[in-house]
């Protein structure tokens, strides 16, 4: 498939292979329950315990469909969790202005997939992501350092799994890191191509 592109691709322009990534992705193409049968038992444990702990502790998961504001909820649950201290994530300028031209785009085509946790009317943590052709890429995820105890970043996950629905056959995590693996089911490698176009 990649020399295939590669030729397409060619037919326009020089092309130039950058270095990817290695990406967790968990197959959802039969569903949640499947896909849960799949993980560890402690998994399966944490996964029943954690919404418990949740609905006692008053947190609530509203789903989002709209761009509307949304940005700056994002941003202050951000500047209430490690990120912001951190200044990591999407607190900078640069990333500001990325994601909020990204939310708006992918509202404007039905691809926006996100999700705030609430705790008392208070915003507490966000999980945004986009569909497309069958695959729910995550794309960003933050929790105010308050509910931490609690995993809201694991529940809002957890949210988003469970309401993809039979279009979408994959969940793409991203970047490969260990907490992703006990999500994903396999680790697949990306490769970045760079096309200059031809005059």
């Amino acid at each position: 498939l990649y020399f295939h592109t590669v030729r397409a691709l060619s037919t326009i322009g020089t092309v130039y292979r950058a270095e990817g990534i290695e990406r967790c992705v968990a197959d959802m193409s039969r569903g949640v329950e499947p896909w849960l049968a799949r993980r560890s038992a402690r998994f399966r444990q944490r996964w029943r315990r954690r919404r418990r702990d949740a609905a006692n502790a008053g947190i609530e998961i509203e789903t989002v469909a709209s761009s509307d504001g949304l940005m700056d909820r994002f941003l202050e649950i951000e500047a209430a969790g490690w990120k912001g201290e951190a200044a990591e994530g999407i607190t900078s300028p640069g990333m500001q202005a990325t994601y909020r031209e990204m939310i708006d785009r992918l509202a404007a085509n039905d691809r926006l997939r996100a999700a705030i946790a609430t705790q008392d009317s208070n915003d507490v943590g966000f999980i945004l992501g986009g569909v497309r052709s069958g695959v729910y890429r995550g794309l960003q995820l933050s929790y105010a350092e308050s509910v931490a105890q609690l995993e809201v970043g694991h529940l809002l996950q957890s949210h988003e799994i469970e309401r993809l629905g039979d279009a979408v056959h994959t969940y793409d995590l991203g970047m490969d890191m260990e907490y992703k693996r006990r999500w994903a089911d396999e680790v697949r490698s990306t490769v970045v191509v760079i096309v200059h176009r031809s005059p």
